[in-house]
């Protein structure tokens, strides 16, 4: 069996060194079907039922999985037929350096998902229900360009109106110094995480995206979200 990955100096770490498990992780699932496989290991029929696949499609991914070294069998139970064989992963974690794949690359490929799900499920709750969102008012005001979502007369849409679903979509330039975008980015952290540690019933998907642009402008940044400051005189 050839081995694709070495291991890192951290624990439980294996860095990706060759072009096939570098392509295998391009789709980020496959990261959570081989942890999946973590210490004492699982069964393909225990992936099946976990990821609601059929046997097959399982036994499909366990045996690309083997074959490239990340899965080995931790133990085999003789029967009548096939044998039952507990998986185990080689690692919790997997490293996959620059060289091997862009952050652009990866960013696109995994995080692209996200926004795709985002803006289909954003577009159907937001038409739902007692207060729904009839479009968009267009405006410029105090030198910025504002996108905000309207009712279907052309009202400002506010989302306090009861029924209306858990939405959120903010977007906008921010003209900051240094520090207070650093005070900026360690405030919305702290209160991703206090939300992340809940468990409530209902899946919500948020996504929180800060970047400096540099001291100048060069495209037409919108802003987007609830504010009413530009529809005050």
């Amino acid at each position: 069996m050839q081995v694709l990955v070495r291991e890192s100096g951290r624990s439980g770490t294996l860095v990706v060194e060759r072009p096939e498990v570098v392509r295998l992780f391009a789709d980020v699932r496959n990261v959570e079907l081989l942890t999946f496989f973590a210490p004492p290991g699982s069964t393909v029929g225990a992936l099946a039922r976990a990821f609601d696949l059929t046997l097959n499609a399982a036994f499909r991914k366990v045996k690309r999985f083997e074959a490239l070294g990340l899965l080995r069998v931790s133990e085999e139970r003789p029967r009548s037929g096939r044998a039952v064989k507990r998986y185990t992963c080689a690692a919790t974690s997997f490293f996959v350096p620059t060289r091997q794949r862009s952050l652009v690359e990866t960013l696109g490929e995994s995080f692209g998902a996200y926004q795709s799900v985002m803006n289909a499920a954003f577009v159907r709750h937001s038409e739902e229900g007692p207060n729904p969102v009839g479009g968009m008012l267009l405006m410029a005001r105090g030198g910025e360009l504002w996108m905000l979502p309207a009712t279907p007369e052309g009202e400002p849409w506010t989302p306090g109106v009861p029924g209306t679903p858990a939405l959120h979509h903010a977007s906008g330039a921010l003209m900051l110094d240094y520090e207070e975008a650093r005070e900026l980015q360690a405030e919305l952290i702290r209160l991703f995480d206090r939300y992340r540690a809940r468990r409530g019933s209902h899946a919500y998907l948020m996504h929180l995206f800060m970047t400096p642009l540099g001291t100048t402008r060069r495209l037409t940044l919108p802003n987007a979200g609830y504010s009413e400051w530009p529809m005050r005189s």
